[in-house]
């Protein structure tokens, strides 16, 4: 199946991926599968990336019913590996992205519209932000707002990090938070926000993971390639949804 090239917003009209034909540009036809009864319209997937995501997701899942003490050690276990060992990377990284973020933000590419060049912004600019964090962090804060500074206080990563009273431990434990809900727990979010809104709503492509991965890898986002990134996507973002209530049903 030959590909079309990059469709730019503004040579081209704006895709309309409810259309299947549409959709089908993007698509392999031996990955896509379509299900009618009596004329409706039930089902349209990619059989490959939904296979493979209900593989991982189930797998998970069964492994962690079937043995529920082994999966929370087996997990803690890598968590512990994991922070102790990659630390050093994670806060590293956020650093380079925020200040990368930062530079998108202030120099000529942050003028660049996630859309038509002449399109007019649908919602100014305060609306934008309480959308954006009301939708991003603004659930979490509400449950987590009390909960993971007493989390961190009582113990959680407060006790790898000396303290000399009482007063230093609590500072510790807001210092921690404020990490994770500052501007560095945005970074991971604003780019895969950046990366997608590019290419789809300035290059006409789909809303999925892989179209995300078309600046470095081409047409290659149409092989099994890029059905993997998008199974992982779906798979590794619904299980870490599962998994804490897996694991606190599992220790009660």
């Amino acid at each position: 199946m030959v590909f079309d090239d990059i469709r730019r917003c503004d040579e081209h009209p704006v895709a309309d991926f409810r259309d299947e034909m549409e959709l089908m540009k993007f698509v392999r036809p031996s990955r896509w599968l379509r299900v009618d009864f009596r004329g409706v319209r039930v089902l349209r997937i990619n059989w490959v990336t939904t296979v493979l995501a209900v593989a991982v997701l189930w797998g998970f899942s069964i492994y962690s019913l079937a043995a529920p003490e082994e999966a929370l050690t087996e997990a803690s276990k890598w968590q512990s590996f994991i922070t102790q060992n990659f630390s050093w990377l994670y806060i590293g990284t956020q650093n380079v992205w925020a200040g990368f973020l930062l530079y998108i933000a202030f120099s000529k590419y942050g003028r660049l519209k996630l859309g038509r060049e002449n399109e007019a912004p649908e919602f100014n600019d305060l609306s934008w932000f309480a959308m954006l964090f009301s939708c991003g962090i603004g659930v979490g804060i509400y449950y987590w707002g009390v909960s993971e500074p007493v989390y961190h206080y009582r113990g959680g990563a407060v006790y790898k990090i000396p303290v000399q009273n009482d007063d230093d431990r609590a500072q510790v434990a807001l210092f921690i938070t404020l990490f994770h809900w500052g501007l560095h727990g945005w970074c991971p979010y604003i780019l895969v926000a950046v990366a997608l809104g590019l290419v789809c709503y300035r290059w006409n492509m789909p809303l999925t993971m892989r179209s995300a991965f078309y600046p470095l890898l081409g047409h290659l986002v149409y092989s099994p390639l890029g059905d993997l990134i998008d199974a992982l996507s779906i798979g590794t973002y619904a299980r870490l949804s599962q998994i804490k209530h897996c694991f606190t049903e599992a220790g009660d």
